[in-house]
């Protein structure tokens, strides 16, 4: 008997997808030949691994059984060609990430646009689901990293903490509660209806759990599938929220929603990185999560000149980027410059910029990426200030 990695890499193909025609798809072959390899394995094996319903072939007990090796041997086949393979010093290559709602749609794209612009021949591709999702797609393979708010439980997985978040509670400006400086619990909570994310998102979980015993007092009028979507309904009064400060920034600072702090209960949470414990780390993955951490980096005072040796007015910028910063990603150190300008030098013109350690220590760089290619980028340098 001698099993094929082809043959391996097709069961478990048809093992998700419940389909020959899918599975075909998906390796890009034939059906006839998946047909063929499918049925040579089930020959081997001496029994079948799936019971057709139709069309459908559900996986029966002797394919469960051997569906999880099969996992484990294509797993680490990927890991020696990937290792290999791979140029050191070199970063390279396609990432795939999966990330839960608020950073998937509020934090990511930043990162992944600067990171684009220092390594332009990498490809990353990014899908945005709840964590529970996303924890099965990094096991099951087809997503090298995760980025989560929601708490992990597979064993599978192994986590890093990232960067500092916070729940706030947003009501419609039209509300009564709107008038409130803070939110009471319980007081505030038997009082409220409710938009809530669905089951498996990670920012309903977490509210749930920092309510505790409160939580019997949660009146859910409504369940939503995606962040945007409880914004609106809560603009239009249809009951308040909770959500991540990051997702709701915006709209609070514009008026269109009131944020109110909960009271007594502390809603701060860290945001994730998940990764399959028994997937190899390439240069690219250990690039990525090196230069995400870089939010994590407090702000810097900055003495240093433009591109012409010029002198520019660090005092001004430090406070309206300190300002900005704690508005848009609570004292990050890479930042979105669409809606900045900061005082004494037009900065419309930049877009983003980087931190990164110098070589002598305790000392930093921040570089503002020009939007145009023909402009020149600009870099300044300096040394961590403590927060305040």
């Amino acid at each position: 008997m001698s099993i094929t990695l082809r043959q391996l890499e097709i069961f478990v193909a048809v093992a998700e997808t419940q389909q020959v025609t899918k599975a075909s798809e998906r390796l890009f072959l034939t059906q006839s030949a998946v047909s063929m390899a499918l049925n040579e394995l089930q020959n081997q094996l001496g029994g079948p691994l799936f019971d057709r319903r139709g069309r459908t072939l559900l996986i029966n007990d002797r394919g469960r059984y051997l569906l999880p090796f099969a996992k484990e041997i294509l797993c680490q086949i990927n890991n020696i060609e990937t290792l290999m393979t791979e140029k050191k010093d070199k970063v390279v290559g396609a990432l795939k990430i999966v990330a839960s709602s608020t950073v998937g749609n509020y934090v990511l794209p930043y990162l992944i646009g600067a990171f684009k612009q220092m390594h332009p021949s990498v490809a990353i591709d990014m899908e945005v689901c709840n964590t529970r999702h996303a924890e099965e797609l990094i096991v099951g393979g087809s997503m090298d990293l995760g980025f989560v708010e929601g708490e992990v439980s597979n064993d599978q997985i192994s986590t890093i903490p990232w960067l500092q978040d916070e729940l706030m509670v947003i009501a419609s400006p039209a509300s009564e509660m709107a008038a409130q400086e803070t939110f009471r619990v319980p007081e505030d909570l038997e009082r409220c209806e409710w938009v809530m994310r669905e089951k498996g998102s990670g920012t309903a979980q977490i509210f749930k759990k920092k309510l505790g015993r409160h939580v019997t007092g949660l009146k859910v009028v409504m369940e939503l599938g995606h962040t945007e979507a409880i914004k609106k309904a809560v603009e239009s009064n249809a009951g308040v929220a909770c959500l991540s400060k990051l997702a709701v920034c915006r709209e609070v600072e514009q008026g269109w929603l009131a944020g109110l702090p909960v009271e007594g209960i502390d809603m701060k949470r860290t945001l994730q990185i998940i990764q399959y414990k028994k997937k190899a780390s390439t240069n690219l993955m250990e690039e990525f999560i090196n230069f995400c951490a870089l939010l994590n980096l407090p702000l810097l005072a900055l003495e240093a000149s433009g591109p012409a040796g010029q002198i520019l007015p660090a005092a001004g910028g430090l406070t309206e980027l300190r300002s900005f910063c704690k508005q848009r990603l609570l004292q990050n150190a890479l930042l979105c410059f669409d809606m900045l300008s900061i005082s004494g030098r037009n900065y419309n013109d930049f877009k983003m910029a980087t931190v990164r350690p110098e070589p002598v220590e305790g000392c930093f760089s921040v570089c503002f990426f020009a939007r145009s290619s023909t402009e020149r980028n600009l870099k300044w340098r300096g040394t961590p200030t403590p927060e305040g």
